[in-house]
């Protein structure tokens, strides 16, 4: 009993910066990620995605995204982060303050957790020409709300111990008035103590455009006790007609 729960125990906090939204990241520990992504059109250029004039005019065929992430335990239950984000097409700038409550009893093998996130998103000038956000001029910003609800269940298998979870997200955008549903639906497995492996398939539903539906499979290595590395192919199934690659580098203290 007791090795199992000490299996237990070294799987969430392997694994903290994916199950944060669910599992607590504990009372002073912390975790950083810097990522960078870029995906591009599949197929014919010309591929129809439905894009309206209230979201963006004209979408590149090369797309790159950089994020910062990081949290930190204020308790065994609470854990506050930061979660920033920038667009390499418009140019559009996204940070958001959150703090993620634990709310199931420790012992459970089901974990739940509500989230609460509050940010703000910048413009530049010429990235929009839909008159509801004709006021925001160069460096113009609106306020972000984002709630969310994790569910997160770890179980054991004969190639190690593994996980699944569902972050649920939706972001409230105060001047155009958009509600963006956001899903990861994760299945993972850690092989060995210096690896994991998982696959996500991310929902999104921006205005404007079909319900997005991408499949990213991802490989994780950790050639130091305190850093790890992450590779992962992005590849749109459904509502979109993107694929590309990420990268990025985990850091805990």
């Amino acid at each position: 009993m007791f090795l199992r729960l000490a299996a237990c125990l070294l799987l969430i906090v392997w694994t903290a910066p994916l199950l944060a939204g669910a599992w607590p990241r504990g009372k002073g520990n912390g975790f950083l990620s810097l990522s960078y992504e870029e995906t591009m059109r599949r197929g014919e250029a010309g591929a129809a995605l439905g894009l309206s004039d209230r979201v963006l005019t004209e979408e590149p065929d090369r797309y790159g995204f950089s994020a910062f992430y990081a949290e930190l335990g204020v308790t065994d239950r609470l854990t506050f982060g930061l979660d920033a984000g920038q667009d390499h097409g418009p140019d559009t700038y996204q940070v958001i303050a959150f703090a993620v409550m634990n709310v199931s009893p420790a012992d459970w093998r089901t974990q739940i957790a509500l989230e609460l996130g509050l940010g703000q998103r910048d413009y530049p000038a010429d990235a929009f020409d839909a008159a509801p956000l004709a006021e925001l001029e160069e460096g113009g910003t609106e306020t972000v709300i984002r709630p969310g609800l994790s569910l997160g269940r770890g179980f054991s298998t004969r190639l190690g111990d593994g996980w699944a979870a569902i972050d649920a997200r939706v972001e409230l955008r105060r001047d155009h008035g958009d509600r963006i549903p956001k899903i990861d639906t994760t299945l993972g497995i850690a092989p060995g103590p210096r690896s994991l492996a998982y696959l996500q398939l991310q929902y999104s539903d921006y205005p404007g455009t079909a319900p997005n539906y991408r499949l990213v499979p991802t490989y994780v290595f950790r050639p130091l006790p305190w850093m790890a590395l992450e590779s992962a192919i992005l590849w749109d199934v459904a509502g979109g007609n993107r694929a590309g690659l990420r990268a990025a580098i985990w850091l805990e203290f």
